[in-house]
């Protein structure tokens, strides 16, 4: 379970990587084109927590990442305030 959120996690960080380095060449002129320019290449799960990324939303995109990896019956944060880490 753990491998794979961090295969998701890698993954939408070289999403995210991609669309910076594509933002350099050309300019995107809202989050709508840079969405649809990444669903063209990665998948929709992935893309959403690399836009989240994109504005340093890193709590959220775990979230999304780890619902994409979580057992069922698990709780549904990766993070909880006040039960740990």
């Amino acid at each position: 379970m753990t491998n794979a959120f961090h295969e998701n996690l890698l993954s939408a960080l070289a999403a995210k990587g991609s669309l910076n380095q594509y933002e350099s060449v050309v300019e995107l002129k809202n989050d709508s084109e840079r969405k649809k320019w990444l669903k063209e290449r990665h998948p929709a799960d992935i893309v959403n927590a690399a836009m989240l990324l994109t504005h340093d939303s890193v709590v959220e995109a775990y979230d999304v990442l780890w619902k994409l990896v979580r057992p069922h019956g698990r709780d549904d944060k990766f993070y909880v305030e006040g039960k740990g880490e």
